[in-house]
């Protein structure tokens, strides 16, 4: 999977034994995610000690039109609040989840261990096992707080992280040698058939 790849925090283990510390090194296999949030808190390091960073994180999985978090996988379906009964200023913010977990992060390490332990918990399905095929959509998003401590001045980010069902397909048909001049949908048709 793009998104995941391999998982750097188990490639780094053995440095934590022998050095007593979390590894910070990013191996070849690693997916979008780790490496952003390693970026991430690469480039907040680098800012002005009068820049104050809060890092959160939410994932949450769309399944048969039902809504999951991913973090809290306890709790019942989430339901979207569409704000109608709240101020302009919240309405114009969109519609939100009500009860949508967000974990704060300290270190780039803890983003990863949230986005593999929750990905532990989407669905997998009897048709995924036989056709290798996801019917289930995930949203992963990191929210950036950056506050300036002289100003006082507050900007927030969220980057939304998205992993659509039927992306293995596209996997599959990019796999596939197909004569040249073939669309990928020519391609799908005659793997059909």
């Amino acid at each position: 999977n793009t998104m995941l790849g391999d998982n750097p925090l188990e490639h780094n283990d053995h440095r934590k034994s022998r050095e007593g510390k979390k590894g910070s090194e990013m191996h070849e296999n690693a997916g979008m995610i780790p490496r952003l949030a390693k970026e991430i808190f690469e480039l907040m390091g680098k800012a002005s000690p009068t820049i104050e960073f809060t890092v959160r994180v939410s994932f949450i999985e769309i399944y048969l039109e039902q809504i999951r978090d991913l973090l809290n996988p306890s709790k019942r379906f989430l339901k979207i609040d569409d704000g109608e009964e709240k101020s302009d200023y919240e309405r114009r913010k969109g519609p939100k989840l009500e009860g949508l977990s967000e974990v704060c992060c300290l270190e780039w390490t803890e983003i990863v261990s949230l986005l593999f332990r929750g990905n532990s918990f989407r669905v997998v399905s009897e048709q995924r096992k036989q056709t290798d095929l996801n019917q289930s959509h995930s949203i992963f998003t990191i929210k950036i707080e950056q506050r300036n401590l002289v100003t006082e001045r507050t900007i927030t980010s969220k980057m939304y992280l998205v992993d659509l069902a039927g992306s293995e397909i596209e996997r599959q048909v990019q796999k596939t040698t197909s004569p040249k001049g073939q669309t990928k949908s020519q391609v799908q048709e005659r793997e059909r058939n």
